[in-house]
């Protein structure tokens, strides 16, 4: 084997977004959590490799039990946000948010799209404007993995990050 190989990969994306306002059709939103802005937006994602070749001895590494890919793929990823600005009466702003990502079928013989069945994560997060001079945001996130067996190598662990940033 050369190390790797070409070969078609059709890729198809279809996603939507609203950015929700308070006299639009997901208005109510915003009067339910008091938010005064929300964006959502809901992807979903489908590979196909039209001449896999899985009987030549390529040694596809794109899932952690060197399982053989399949000739299609897909998987889907929903994102909402919502924006509380001068939160506890100061100028700061807080907007949190949700992704979930999730493998619907297949296992996929490139990185990208990298969707494996069954595999799925969920990452929330908050992010805090402090609207100051020097301008100073703080960051939390909590990821958890789950699903889609040996194939995914991180379905047992979860990770959270923090960061503060400053510009001036």
């Amino acid at each position: 084997c050369r190390g790797s190989i070409d070969t078609a990969n059709y890729q198809f994306q279809i996603s939507g977004s609203n950015i929700v306002s308070p006299s639009g059709p997901l208005g109510w939103l915003l009067d339910l959590t008091g938010a005064s802005e929300s964006t959502l937006i809901a992807e979903a994602d489908f590979g196909y490799y039209p001449n896999l070749e899985l009987n030549k001895g390529i040694p596809y590494a794109s899932t952690g039990n060197y399982e053989l890919p399949t000739k299609k793929i897909a998987g889907a990823v929903v994102f909402g946000s919502l924006t509380w600005p001068n939160i506890f009466g100061t100028r700061a702003a807080l907007m949190p948010d949700l992704a979930v990502s999730q493998g619907i079928t297949g296992l996929p013989a490139t990185a990208l799209p990298g969707f494996i069945e069954g595999a799925g994560s969920a990452t929330l997060g908050f992010n805090v404007d402090f609207k100051v001079k020097p301008a100073t945001t703080m960051r939390v996130d909590y990821t958890q993995n789950w699903g889609g067996g040996a194939s995914n190598l991180v379905r047992d662990r979860d990770f959270m990050s923090i960061s503060v940033t400053t510009a001036f």
